[in-house]
């Protein structure tokens, strides 16, 4: 292998056959967190970590008698009997292996674990995982809801078909789209209800939407795009539920893939499944709140079309990011002729999330608050985020998600 100064992490996945989810959640547990898809570039000493890490030997250890003598398990003097039975010609004094012999060695190694593999396969029963039987003392997390607003089977896959529009065009399309399995999908959804008797097993909405989030991830009920169907179906079963997440997008990446990975919870229980529902849950109440009137997410495009309900015209200047919304009102006397009142703010796309104060500036000069008789309640009523408000808002988390 040569000596190369840097390596991206698509590359070291092919040198130490590991997927690139398990080489990035590797990498961020020993602090190496700029990372976040197959393309990111690791060099100097942190690619020198990063070998280390995963088990892929510098240039200088692969010529090393020492290195191989670790990797076969054996002394020096059984390392020069390997080598010479793989005919590779090498003097009694030489401390580096000649050309040649690292490609003999490797291929020593790969007959090696197909001897070993076949030999764990006869030997399944006896070595099987321990798995530990400590008993699951089951809690509420959260506050029970007399009524908890659950995400339907058409809204999942109206989210999951959003999502296949989107990504069309990209280079991670969600292709095969549609799920692969009917019942499997439904079942993954109807979790959301389960009760034992007349008592619902998860009563909060975060447990609900814990049970959601992992149903849709691990049933893998669609070919394809599982994860990003799952996040956006726990954003909107939060957003029914007047709720929302307040994390960091790096943060959300890092959750949802180590849900994935079974990587929440590091030991092996007989009810793994519902103890990784709880600590979901826990996660979801540590990064969420209750929505505050007027909070949702908002991007320029829904905001035009809650204008358009009050008669705003909005002129885009010369092509920038200058803008200039107006709106025709009616004297404050009879007598008075009608009034346009004109406001102007900064936006680059439709697709950008419009601040909160942009938005207050907006109704206070156009007329639209509350002393002029259209409370938030009436500005925002029908500003609840629909899907593709989602997909706007964390693309950045579904991008990264389509590449491990």
């Amino acid at each position: 292998m040569k000596n190369k100064k840097c390596l991206s992490i698509e590359a070291l996945g092919k040198i130490s056959n590991q997927e690139v989810d398990q080489i990035l959640l590797t990498l961020w547990d020993i602090g190496i967190e700029e990372v976040d898809g197959p393309k990111s570039i690791l060099l100097g000493q942190k690619l020198i970590l990063a070998k280390r890490v995963l088990g892929i030997p510098l240039s200088n250890e692969l010529t090393s008698l020492k290195y191989w003598e670790s990797v076969f398990s054996i002394d020096e003097t059984q390392l020069r009997d390997l080598l010479y039975y793989l005919k590779v010609p090498m003097s009694k004094k030489a401390r580096k292996l000649p050309t040649g012999a690292i490609k003999k060695l490797k291929a020593e190694i790969i007959r090696r674990k197909s001897i070993y593999q076949t030999t764990l396969i006869k030997a399944a029963p006896l070595i099987a995982e321990e798995i530990s039987t400590d008993v699951l003392k089951w809690k509420v997390i959260g506050h029970r809801e007399d009524y908890i607003s659950l995400v339907s089977l058409e809204e999942v896959l109206q989210i999951h078909f959003a999502l296949v529009d989107d990504f069309v065009t990209h280079e991670d399309p969600i292709d095969p789209a549609g799920p692969r399995n009917s019942d499997i999908l439904g079942s993954a959804i109807f979790r959301q209800s389960t009760s034992i008797g007349t008592e619902l097993k998860y009563p909060t909405i975060e447990m609900t939407g814990a049970a959601l989030l992992h149903s849709l991830v691990h049933n893998h009920p669609f070919h394809n795009g599982n994860k990003r169907t799952a996040l956006v179906s726990l954003l909107v079963f939060l957003d029914k539920n007047q709720s929302m997440l307040v994390c960091r997008e790096d943060e959300l990446f890092k959750f949802v893939l180590n849900v994935a990975q079974h990587r929440i919870i590091r030991e092996k229980y007989v009810d793994l499944s519902d103890r990784e529902v709880l600590h979901i849950a826990e996660w979801i109440k540590d990064n969420s709140r209750a929505i505050e009137m007027g909070e949702r997410p908002l991007s320029f495009r829904k905001l035009k079309q809650i204008l358009a309900k009050y008669n705003c015209d909005i002129f885009h200047s010369g092509g920038g990011t200058n803008i200039k919304i107006t709106r025709s009102r009616p004297g404050k006397r009879f007598f008075e002729r009608k009034r346009i009142l004109t406001t102007n703010i900064s936006c680059n796309n439709d697709g950008r999330e419009v601040q909160r104060r942009t938005i207050n500036k907006i109704r206070n000069e156009l007329e639209l608050n509350e002393e002029n008789g259209i409370d938030s309640a009436g500005f925002y009523e029908d500003s609840a985020s629909p899907v593709d408000e989602f997909i706007l808002k964390y693309r950045k988390t579904l991008l990264r998600l389509s590449k491990v």
